[in-house]
């Protein structure tokens, strides 16, 4: 089966909304927030835009950066429980900032 852009897009969306979901169900608060940026802050979870349309998702011991391209050095150091690419346009998929 092969799926359209349209379709893919779709898929992606509805997977980053339901680990989001997940993340928001089960988050405590954090220990010691790494972020000073948060755009989102507040009942456990904290969003920090990264660069682009990069974010990271803290919540509790758990950390989810979506589309982290350029990669900030200060986050290098915070590695993630998960990774989510909503596509593979160069402006939200770098192979070099997933090592």
């Amino acid at each position: 089966m092969i799926l359209s852009t349209k379709e893919k897009t779709i898929l992606g969306s509805g997977a980053a909304l339901v680990i989001i979901a997940i993340v928001l169900q089960y988050a405590a608060a954090p220990a010691s927030p790494v972020n000073t940026g948060s755009i989102i802050a507040g009942d456990g979870i904290n969003v920090t835009l990264l660069s682009n349309a990069g974010i990271m998702i803290e919540a509790g011991e758990m950390r989810i950066y979506v589309d982290p391209i350029d990669l900030p050095q200060q986050y290098r150091d915070y590695p993630a429980d998960a990774v989510l690419i909503t596509h593979d346009h160069g402006d939200h998929y770098q192979y070099a900032t997933m090592n």
